[in-house]
Parts: structure tokens; C-alpha cells; sequence
């Protein structure tokens, strides 16, 4: 359900792009190659121009089955303006891949997430399920885990406090 190729996805970069270019200078989405807080600048700059879009947090889309969810399209999101935890953290993971960093999604019962991994490198595994492993990783400092809902319009918070709420949360 991460789809960097969404053709939402670029638009939202060239509003990144143009964040970072006010902000630090450069406009470069180049991944790890600008170090750690070049990758901190780079997710913060994607969570800012999700944020400025003022989207509404909803209840998940109609669907007839009678387990799961339908989760939006990243176009939906981000040109209707509406989503929930899952589509946001969906959003933001393809635009975080996009841009050259590697996403987590942190899916739990009821509520999701996202992060991105500070470096250049993979998780152990592709699924982590048990509470150990998680906590490893957690610990590690390994994944930066933002909360996604943060950037919803009414009132949002800014990139510090979404960061803070995942991890406290």
C-alpha cells in the first residue's frame, strides 16, 4: 500500500523541495547522501508539506468486507484532503521512499504510524511482530517513528511534536 510512483507523490516533493530550499539553502531530496541531519531536514521538510494541506482526519472508507481495511490512494489523500491513521502513514512512507529514505510502518491494534530509518541501512526484518523485537528496535534509535495523525488539520503539530508523540504515545 506504499506506492512512491502515486502521481501525488511529486507534488508533494516539489512542495518539500521548495521548504528545504527555504530552510536550509538546498532543494536536494538526496537521500542519505547529505548525512543524518540532512535525512532529519528531508522528513521533516515531506511531514511540513503534508501538514500544509490541511487534511481532515476521517473514518476509513465504506467497504463491504468484514475484516481489514480499504485504505486510500495517496492521490486521495493528499488532493481530497482526507485520511486516516493508516492512509497518512501510508502517504508519508511513499513520499519518505521517494525521496531516497528507507520507511517503517508501525501498524498496531487500531492505530498506524510511520518512520524512517536514520541511516542508510535495513531492518532486521522485513515484519517485526513480537513486543521484544520491536522494543529492540525502538530502543536502537535505528527508526525515527513519527505520528502521521499529528499533521491533520485542527490544530496540527509540528514535525518536533509528532516525533514526540510517537514515542510517548
Amino acid at each position: 500500500f506504499v506506492r512512491p510512483n502515486d502521481q501525488a507523490i511529486p507534488h508533494l516533493l516539489a512542495e518539500a523541495s521548495r521548504l528545504l530550499l527555504e530552510r536550509t539553502g538546498s532543494p536536494s531530496l538526496e537521500g542519505y547522501q547529505g548525512g543524518a541531519e540532512r535525512v532529519h531536514n528531508i522528513a521533516e521538510a515531506i511531514y511540513e508539506a503534508m501538514r500544509r494541506r490541511e487534511i481532515t482526519y476521517v473514518e476509513p472508507p465504506s467497504s463491504f468486507e468484514g475484516t481489514g481495511q480499504r485504505i486510500r490512494s495517496h492521490s486521495e489523500v493528499l488532493d481530497r484532503h482526507v485520511g486516516t491513521c493508516l492512509d497518512l502513514a501510508c502517504t508519508y512512507a511513499a513520499a519518505l521512499e521517494q525521496a531516497g529514505l528507507n520507511p517503517g510502518l508501525v501498524v498496531a491494534e487500531g492505530h498506524a504510524f510511520c518512520g524512517y530509518l536514520v541511516e542508510e541501512s535495513r531492518l532486521p526484518e522485513t515484519v517485526i511482530a513480537t513486543a521484544a523485537a520491536i522494543r529492540t528496535v525502538a530502543d536502537s534509535d535505528l527508526l525515527e517513528a513519527v505520528e502521521t495523525t499529528k499533521l491533520c488539520a485542527g490544530p496540527s503539530q509540528d514535525f518536533d511534536a509528532a516525533r514526540g508523540a510517537a514515542r510517548h504515545g
